[in-house]
């Protein structure tokens, strides 16, 4: 691949035309970079890997900015470029933070810059330059493509792994509610159907369906879409939840309000603000437990990477013969949009600046996805294969979902109708019954003894920690090397099991080990990195010993929960303190009358929190972006993609919503999405007027490409030439162009 030689713009930035055109010759490349990248860069402790190079320009402009501390830049490029850039006469100013690989290196020389360690911390950002949103060389949208896909699927092999404390943390909180284990339906709805709802654009499309035939379905949703169905008055018999973020909390509070209540399946840690509240039949889904007891049962467990792999396994465990998905589609929709309404995706808006990955649906066509959809389709592809095992079948009923393969495409119709749906819930719902006060009452012992017994291990663990820690900080003058190896030993072999879920929770206090891996070790390094071990140790077991007593004191509470005359002041503080304020809801509806007056003031005090109790956070919309420049150039470069694909009907649908916008730039933009539209139609007429009103501000350049383009077509030369005369003062690539078209139209006058 031949990129050509370096040119240099009337700011001194030296760049490739081939590469970025003329996308620095307005503002120069510091100012650009200054509006374009201003919220990225600035954080500590981030990798951030970096499509494409700007042939130098941006990791020169990193390199004069203020270093981030621990902060690391992997820019990869094609290996033509990155020769280029060793030429720059300011190659040696850039700083030693900034590495560079092609495609088939970068995840090697990521190792070595430690990336297991970023990836456990969740501080790994894919962003691309300049050169990859304008992807002028035709191959930094596959780099993108390729490398996020990697990241998602290291990054969620890595929060599974080391993002415990977390998980940790939900898991002791919810540990009151982890009594019942879903494995208790296994086999209860052998060869039956069921219906499993997820949060996909399709979805809007089967609800009248659904509400129809409520009655001969056996319904099971994922919580986050609990509000759209409660709108619309149709109750699943299931919900299933894994998140432990308590913003799954906001989308999914609307459940509380169904009737009758729905079995809540939730993952062992999902967010215990749903979990603790929840008034009616629940089970887990995981381990009970942080830490490995005989009193564990061997339970159905929770799959990544998205709640409806969770679900689908809930149900191969309960013996469905067909499994229906809908709302499971992995592909945006042709707008653009990720989720169905009523969600705060949707609310969000389309995702117009980002230019996805096509991906097969189900009737024949093309939608878009992203990396982290992929991954999902990988997963789906290998449980459609284990269902087969087991003689279940898969159908996804969305013909606009994408198509995977053991997974067949089905409109939904009356051949997806349980007859006895109802008889089936009645048979699932009696589960219960075998689960009586007395096994709450043993759950709750059994969770006491393991929670003393295990906090007694970790102190007992702490205390040898600290010990070493106290001996190294005296090794210097006593040399008491001896002691602590026996002491290191000792941790390592007698507290293997409490050293594992030490490490689990404690994982980002290790984050001063990092500059040790990978390294050849001094004595130094190997004391310095033992010491930073140790301490983070110490850290996490004193919030282990805290989050357990917590969990001591939340399990006592729930012990008076079933006393005809509980401590109410307890009960009070304890919801309190979890922020599970709709547990007082359902104690007002059972007990108010035997409640003293001023103690049953105090709940319905806290009825009215929970009322108003939210924990929303909503996306920013994206009509909000359009004053970001950024944002305003990837949403030019989707529709340049578009146009190139020739894909008419999500341009038309895209440039319908950008016209919806009432921002001057998006104006500009529908402008530019209109005449890409008139071009394709062969409506030369209107694409030329479209063209020119938007050869401004972030469409300047193409507008007046697709202009000069138009314009020779029709056979107007002169207009074609003063086109690209402003391309040429844009950018020295257009100029062969311009001299060659003059003098055509010389010959032609002349000849005339």
């Amino acid at each position: 691949m031949d990129v050509g030689d370096f040119t240099q713009n009337t700011y001194g930035d030296y760049y490739l035309d081939s590469v970025n055109k003329g996308a620095f010759n307005q503002l120069g490349a510091a100012v650009f970079y200054q509006n374009y990248f201003s919220e990225f860069f600035a954080k500590e402790q981030q990798f951030y890997l970096i499509i494409g190079t700007d042939a130098g320009l941006l990791p020169l402009f990193l390199s004069q900015q203020p270093q981030p501390k621990e902060s690391c830049y992997l820019f990869i490029d094609t290996a033509e470029v990155l020769e280029k850039i060793k030429t720059l006469p300011y190659y040696e100013a850039i700083n030693d933070q900034c590495r560079f690989a092609t495609l088939e290196a970068w995840y090697e020389t990521a190792q070595q810059q430690q990336l297991w360690s970023y990836l456990a911390l969740d501080q790994v950002r894919v962003i691309q330059s300049v050169a990859a949103m304008d992807d002028h060389l035709s191959c930094y949208r596959v780099m993108s493509e390729t490398v996020e896909q990697v990241i998602d699927q290291e990054a969620w092999k890595a929060r599974t792994h080391f993002a415990g404390h977390m998980f940790a943390t939900v898991q002791f909180k919810n540990l009151t509610e982890n009594h019942t284990p879903a494995i208790i339906f296994q086999d209860q709805a052998l060869g039956k159907k069921a219906l499993l709802l997820a949060g996909g654009p399709s979805l809007d499309e089967h609800l009248d369906f659904i509400k129809q035939h409520r009655s001969q379905l056996f319904l099971v949703a994922v919580s986050r879409i609990s509000q759209r169905l409660y709108e619309l008055g149709i109750v699943p018999d299931m919900l299933v939840c894994i998140d432990p973020t308590e913003k799954m909390f906001s989308v999914s509070k609307a459940a509380l309000s169904f009737h009758p209540l729905p079995i809540l399946a939730h993952g062992y840690a999902a967010t215990h603000l749903l979990v603790g509240a929840w008034p009616g039949p629940q089970v887990y889904i995981g381990k009970r437990f942080l830490w490995n007891t005989p009193k564990d049962v061997d339970n159905v467990q929770v799959l990544g990477p998205t709640v409806t792999n969770t679900a689908i396994q809930l149900l191969l465990a309960m013996g469905f013969k067909t499994i229906y998905l809908c709302g499971v589609d992995l592909s945006y929709s042709l707008a653009g949009f990720t989720h169905a309404k009523g969600s705060m995706e949707y609310q969000a808006g389309p995702r117009l600046d980002y230019i996805g990955k096509l991906v097969e649906l189900n009737d024949g066509t093309y939608g878009e996805t992203d990396s982290a959809f992929s991954f999902a389709i990988t997963m789906l592809r290998e449980q459609a294969i284990h269902a087969k095992t087991l003689e279940c079948t898969l159908y996804n009923v969305s013909a606009k979902a994408a198509r995977i393969e053991g997974i067949e495409y089905r409109a939904l119709d009356t051949e997806a109708l349980e007859q006895d749906a109802p008889a089936l819930l009645s048979r699932i719902r009696a589960c219960f019954d075998e689960q009586s006060q007395q096994h709450q009452n043993n759950h709750y012992r059994d969770c006491l003894a393991e929670l003393y017994d295990i906090k007694k291990r970790v102190y007992e663990f702490n205390y040898v920690v600290k010990k070493a820690l106290m001996l190294m900080k005296q090794l210097p003058q006593t040399h008491q090397q001896q002691k602590i190896d026996h002491l290191l030993e000792k941790i390592n072999q007698d507290s293997f099991e409490v050293m594992d879920i030490v490490k689990f929770n404690g994982y980002r206090y290790l984050e001063d080990v990092f500059k040790f891996v990978n390294t050849e070790k001094t004595k130094e390094d190997i004391f310095l990195a033992t010491k930073a071990y140790l301490t983070g140790y110490s850290k996490s077991s004193v919030e282990l010993m805290d989050m357990m007593q917590e969990a001591i004191s939340r399990i006592k509470a729930r012990q008076q929960e079933h006393l005809e005359k509980p401590n109410y002041t307890m009960l009070l503080s304890q919801w309190q303190k979890d922020r599970t304020y709709y547990r007082s809801v359902s104690w007002i509806m059972d007990k108010a009358l035997s409640m003293p007056p001023e103690v049953l003031k105090k709940f319905q005090d806290m009825a009215v929190q929970a009322a108003l109790f939210d924990t929303k956070d909503p996306a920013k919309p994206h009509g909000e972006c359009w004053d970001n420049l950024r944002y305003r150039k990837s949403v030019v470069a989707k529709l340049e993609h578009l146009f190139k694909l020739k894909d008419l009907e999500r341009l038309r649908v895209i440039a319908s919503y950008i016209e919806s916008q009432s921002h001057p730039e998006a104006m500009n933009i529908y402008q530019f999405a209109k005449g890409l539209l008139a071009e394709l139609a062969v409506q030369d007429e209107q694409a030329i007027e479209c063209f020119h009103a938007s050869a401004k501000n972030d469409c300047m350049e193409l507008a007046l490409n697709h202009l000069t383009v138009v314009l020779l077509k029709k056979g107007d030369t002169q207009n074609a030439l003063h086109a690209l005369e402003c391309l040429a003062h844009l950018s020295p690539g257009y100029q062969a162009h311009y001299e060659q078209l003059k003098k055509v139209l010389v010959q032609e006058t002349t000849t005339l």
